[in-house]
This record gives structure tokens, sequence and C-alpha cells, in this order.
């Protein structure tokens, strides 16, 4: 859903990856199944120009990376691609060949939520028979506009080391530039007339396996980021502070708010209905949402400038600055303020180093700011009104005016906004799968999953996803009504039934009844966890479930309840005798944040400590 807002500047993150990776995304290599011997690149900045050099040396060492021979260059409309050679070699390094023309493709660079792109990409395929094998490949592109110079991260992927890797940057001494860098070996700066040479030399060789809750997933990569100062991308540009960025982005998109009469009509229309300013702000942003669809266009100046309004109304979709740009016109239209807003969305997206101003954003939404409680809007999602949604809550953002730019951060989603909530019966007979009937109120990214499955699916298909998204431990879908619920509804309720055979164990005279677990994800054991921990925002799970005796069967005791209070999240659960059953209470609380590597044996603790209970919080019958 989310679409680049990045320069189409040829750095160094985005196109090594792309380069790479083969569109098949779940391909994995197994650790040192290939190594990145040697990588440099070189940019020079000189007269408003940009040429980027970039040298690889890629070692295949078994079948399980033989699809990273295929290897893809992506450039944009507005840079060149001046030069590109490769060649297949032997572990040694001698030559076995030389990549011919013809082998060469070139396409569109088009993902699956795009329309029609800018972005393109040169493809070829290098693969020996023999075992190891190098790939060796150069190439350059010339950029005419930019406005990041580099973001160099020389990491293939997290289970591939990279033995050795440099980035040389020359620009002129008097030609001012913000860098930021971690995990170097060593830099050096040096002048050679009247060019600066800024060397950098890294090695990455501490690779892992993805991990759960992973805060960032390049938090070990050693990096380089390099930002003009002074620009020209169709207009001139600063990025001293976030006020001059902003006013660069804020003259980037003036003129596009212009919208065609029948538009004009609508909102005079709407304007007569006498409504207030909230709910008028709603009626239009439901408009936008039934009225148009999100595709990404990214044409002209690389993705940064939007589609005007005009565009929007006319064709009925738009990528997610395009769709802001329409909706702040209609807003203008009716007398009603709104800000263009900036932001790095996502929960697998590091949040924007606030500290370093530069273009790091990948998403565009609208702010309509009041005094008591401000609304954010994203064109691009069918959330209800009001609702900030998992992809955009909580981060930093730039909001964008006729003075500037500012940073301020999104409202995190609050634990009632993220609450799952269960009620209902279990159903216990000797030898008989348990029978569980549950109501199911659900609201954060259950309710945001529930309501893109609901308008995309239905049938069978929908079911089935359905199930697994509101999937109860050890049970086995039945039946799932979801009930009806109106757009402005946060919450998402349903019925679900469900059978298990494992909930119940006979023991001889003696009948064994297990929870229903906490679903928590499988953390790793604190000696082999290397990242720091990343929760974007609660979880929320509470249960009231009434269990009956089973015929013939009585209670031999019920579990003490237990409670545990930390500053990672709460968790509680009791028994209580209740008419001629058992009322069993749980409420479970993940609290949101950002925890270091070395605190997290602490956390572990507290998952460990709720699994412990859990194992434990048995109820036993015994026959009559």
């Amino acid at each position: 859903m989310k679409d680049q807002v990045s320069s189409g500047t040829r750095v160094f993150w985005f196109s090594f990856l792309l380069m790479l990776l083969i569109q098949n995304l779940n391909a994995k290599a197994k650790p040192s199944s290939a190594e990145l011997i040697f990588t440099s690149t070189e940019i020079s900045v000189n007269n408003g120009k940009m040429v980027t050099k970039s040298v690889f040396d890629l070692l295949i060492n078994d079948r399980s990376a033989d699809f990273l021979c295929k290897i893809r260059i992506p450039y944009s409309g507005i840079d060149k691609l001046v030069s590109l050679d490769a060649s297949l070699h032997n572990a040694d390094g001698s030559l076995v060949r030389k990549l011919s023309r013809n082998e060469i493709t070139s396409q569109h660079n088009i993902d699956d939520y795009s329309l029609y792109e800018d972005q393109f990409v040169k493809i070829f395929t290098l693969r020996n028979s023999v075992y190891p094998y190098r790939i060796k490949w150069t190439y350059t592109i010339e950029s005419s506009a930019f406005v990041n110079i580099c973001d160099w991260t020389p990491v293939l992927m997290t289970e591939i080391p990279t033995r050795r890797a440099t980035l040389t940057f020359i620009s002129s001494e008097f030609f001012p530039v913000r860098i930021d860098s971690a995990g170097l070996l060593s830099t050096t700066y040096r002048k050679n007339k009247d060019f600066l040479l800024r060397e950098y030399e890294c090695e990455f060789s501490d690779y892992y396996d993805e991990e759960v809750f992973q805060a960032s997933g390049t938090e070990h990569f050693p990096f380089v980021r390099i930002m003009p100062l002074r620009f020209h991308f169709e207009t001139d540009g600063l990025a001293y502070s976030w006020k001059e960025f902003g006013l660069w982005i804020y003259h980037l998109n003036k003129g596009l708010n212009v919208l065609p009469k029948n538009e004009k009509e609508y909102i005079r229309v709407l304007k007569g209905e006498g409504l207030a300013e909230l709910d008028l702000v709603r009626k239009i942003y439901n408009y936008v949402q039934d009225r148009t669809r999100y595709v990404n266009v990214t044409l002209k100046t690389g993705g940064l400038k939007p589609y005007p309004a005009t565009y929007v109304s006319t064709n009925a979709y738009g990528d997610c600055k395009a769709l802001s740009v329409y909706l702040m016109a209609l807003l203008t239209e009716a007398g009603i303020h709104s800000d263009y807003v900036l932001l790095k969305a996502g929960n697998d997206e590091e949040d924007i180093n606030t500290s370093f101003v530069s273009n790091q954003f990948n998403h565009a939404i609208v702010l309509v700011p009041a005094k008591n409680d401000s609304v954010w809007l994203d064109c691009t999602s069918d959330n209800p009104f009001g609702y900030t949604g998992t992809f955009i809550q909580g981060r930093h953002a730039l909001v964008i005016g006729e003075r500037g730019g500012s940073i301020v951060k999104i409202p995190a989603l609050t634990t009632d906004q993220v609450a799952l909530d269960r009620k209902g019966t279990i159903r216990l007979l000797a030898n008989l799968p348990a029978l569980v009937e549950l109501e199911i109120e659900a609201s954060g990214e259950l309710a945001e999953n529930l309501r893109t499955v609901t308008s995309m699916l239905d049938g069978v298909e929908q079911l089935d996803i359905i199930g697994e998204i509101v999937r109860v431990s050890s049970f086995s879908v039945d039946s799932i009504n979801l009930l009806p619920y109106g757009r402005h509804n946060q919450r998402m309720r349903l019925k679900y039934t469900g059978t298990s055979n494992s909930m119940l164990k006979l023991f001889g005279n003696e009948l064994v009844c297990k929870l229903i677990p906490v679903d928590l994800p499988n953390f790793e054991s604190p000696d082999t966890r290397v990242t720091s921990l990343g929760i974007p925002y609660p979880t929320c799970v509470s249960d009231s479930i009434l269990l009956n005796i089973p015929p013939g069967y009585r209670i031999m005791e019920l579990p003490a309840g237990e409670e545990i209070i930390s500053e990672y999240g709460n968790y509680d659960f009791k028994y209580s005798y209740f008419e001629k059953g058992i009322l069993f209470k749980r409420n479970f609380t993940l609290n949101p944040g950002k925890i270091p590597v070395e605190n997290y044996t602490a956390f572990y603790s507290f998952i460990k400590q709720i699994r412990k209970i859990e194992a434990s919080g048995f109820i036993s019958f015994s026959k009559i």
C-alpha cells in the first residue's frame, strides 16, 4: 500500500538490494552460502551532476544461493545508465566468460501495486554449474537531478557476509553536505586540487537470521548517509533544517490543488447540508475512499512530486501523494485547512532519524489540525475516519505548510484501540472433542485485516483467511460468522465455533483440562538474541470463558490465580465457580517500545513467567 517518496538518485541501499534479490522475496540463502567478497562505490558531484560508479564481486558457494545470480540494476527516467559490464569467474578469479549485450534485458521496474513508473531495470543472469563461482559486474549512472546523495549500506542480506566494502565521495570542499555513519573500519579525508575526497571502508561479518519483533532490519549494518544541504530538484531546496526542507516540498507541490467544476459543485452541495466541520471532513474523506483507488504512479521527478488533483479526479486513482493532494484540494474548497504530511510508514520500517534532515520518507498523508483532536487521514487506507491505523501510528512525521516543515509525532494507538476481547463457552465432554463458542470483538491490526479481507474476498477463501486471522490456539474452526459493521466502527465483531481434541486428556479416572494458551511469538532465548526488540504498538487480549463440569466428573481443585505486573506488560488469570461451571478470566497486555538487546533478558523473563503459569494452569476433574 505504501509507495516510495525517495528521490531518483542511485542511493546504494536501494540499488544494491534490488540488483541482487530475485522477484521471489521468499528465497533465502543459507549462512555463508554466498559472500560479497568486495564492493566499491564512487560518487562524484560536480556542477550539479552526480556520477555513481559501482563495482561488485560476489562469491556463490553452493546451489542454495543461485537465486543471487540474477542481477537487477534499477535506474529512473531522470538518470542515465552510461555503462554496464559483467563477467563469470571461477573461485580463484580466473575468467569463465564475459556477459554479452544480448543477454541483458530492459524493462519497467513496476511493482505489484503500480500502474506505471518511470523506473527501469536492466536484468542479466550469470550462473555456473561448478561451485564455488564468482560474478563480477560494474556500472555507472549519471544523475542530473538529485536530493539525497547516498544511503550506503553494503550488505546483501543479514545471512551473507560482506568481506570488504569501500565508498568514495568526491566533491568541492565548498559543497555543503551532512553526513551520518556507523560501523566503519576507517574514514579518511584528503584534498586533491580543488576537490575533497572522503573515503570510507567497512565489512559485515556478524551475519544473523531475522528475529522476532526485530526493531530494525539494519541494526548491525554499517552505513554512510550523505545529504546535500543545497540542491536543485525542479526548484531550489535547502536542508539545513526541517523547516527549510519542508518549504522546498511545499513549493514543489504548489499549484496542484486545482479542482474541476464537477468537484467544486459537489463540495458546494455538501456544504449546503449544514454539517459541523468534523462531520464535513468525514464526508469528504469517505468520498475520497469510495471514489478512488490506490496505485503507484511514479513519473517525471522521480516520484517526489505528486500528480495534481485534476489527475485523480479524472482517473479516480493515484498514489499516496496524489490522493493526499486531491483530499486537500477538496478540503480547501470546503474552507477547511489541512497540511501535507510525509513519514516513513510500516511496522517493518524503522522510524526516521529526526536529527538527520533528509528525504527519508515513503508515505504521504493529510493532517486536519484542531485544537482538541487533530485528525490524521491516510487516503490509501479503508480504515474508519479518525483511526490512525497500525501503518502510521506512533511515528515521526514532517508536517508541511506555507512556512515550511516541522517534525511532529503521530499519536500512538492505545490499548483500547488494539484490544481483542473473547467471551463465550467451552463445552467439555469426556472422550469427545471440546466445543467452543466465542463472541470475538477485535480492534487494531486484527480489525484492519478483517476489514481488508471482507472487502477483497468472499466465500470459502474469505472464511479460510478470517479463520487464520482470529485463530484460537488448540482449536480448529467449525464456523465463523462476521457480524454486520459500519464503516465508522473501529471494532469488528464475529461469532466463532470450533473443536479441540487436545484440550481434554484422560488419565485413568482423572480428566485434565488445559488452558487456551496466550498466542505468544516464539521469542529467541537471550543467549541467541542479537538485535534489539521493537514492539510497535500494544497487544491487549481479554478472555472471559465459561466451562462446564464434564458430566460424571467433579472438580478436584481449581488452580490459584496468578498476576504479573512488569514494565513490559501485565498478565493475570483466575478461575472461579459460576453456577454449574467454571468461569475463566484472563488479561494479557504487552507494552510497546524498543528494548535494547542488553535488556532483553529481563523481557524474556517476563515472557517465560507467563509460559510457566500457562503450563501449570490446568483443571483436574475426578470421576464421580
